[in-house]
């Protein structure tokens, strides 16, 4: 299954607000005469892992590509040493994206939902400047500068509507025993999920209770 984005894979739907201004600061940068580049992933749990480095350290990073990361983020002991919080680089096998401005934050919890070590998050520094293409069959992903970019494919295209670094459509969901329900779904290649929304909760179907205020359950239908 080949799946092509230039932001996500995943919904969530959410009603986020940003903390602070997100724009597309960074700049991605193709070997010369080269605008598509492939390179292999690892698939965990649905998410999607390649091996990065930093500001030319040697050091490998598994980072995980997060359609709903706006700010790109490391952890505490991938900035061991220190790093640039603003004008770093990061290099994905052949591109670099630069001009990055970067968070520090334990990445432990994220870590222990995919179930393997995440030593950094990115998301919007990269999809802003990039097409992303994702071959689930080969665990290979393909980085396409927009300009070059064709879509010869049998999907549909979905407007995106983009707001502080997260990317939204909209789409219809149907769960057991409730009329369906139009929203905003945010695109989330960071979430192991496949569709979450409150009208879940509502479900007359079979439902797993996770926590005091989540449950997992199945939906009739979904469309975007």
């Amino acid at each position: 299954m080949s799946l092509r984005i230039a932001m996500a894979a995943l919904l969530v739907a959410t009603t986020l607000s940003a903390s602070d201004d997100v724009r597309c600061r960074s700049h991605v940068v193709f070997p010369a005469s080269k605008l598509v580049v492939t390179m292999p992933f690892e698939h965990t749990r649905n998410g999607i892992f390649v091996i990065a480095h930093m500001n030319g350290n040697p050091d490998p990073l598994w980072f995980v590509i997060d359609s709903g990361a706006p700010r790109t983020i490391i952890s505490p002991w991938a900035a061991r040493g220190g790093v640039p919080l603003k004008n770093s680089i990061i290099t994905i096998g052949e591109v670099a994206i630069d001009r990055i401005e970067l968070r520090i934050a334990d990445l432990g919890t994220i870590s222990r939902m995919w179930g393997r070590k995440v030593d950094g998050v990115i998301g919007y520094d990269l999809l802003c400047r990039a097409v992303l293409s994702v071959d689930y069959d080969t665990s290979r992903i393909t980085l396409t500068h927009p300009a070059v970019f064709q879509y010869a494919g049998s999907g549909t295209s979905l407007k995106l509507n983009i707001r502080h670094g997260w990317s939204f459509v909209e789409g219809t969901i149907k769960v057991t025993g409730r009329p369906a329900v139009i929203d905003t779904f945010m695109l989330d290649t960071g979430s192991p999920d496949a569709v979450n929304h409150p009208i879940i909760l509502d479900s007359k179907g079979p439902l797993r209770k996770i926590s005091a205020a989540n449950v997992i359950g199945p939906t009739e239908w979904f469309q975007i």
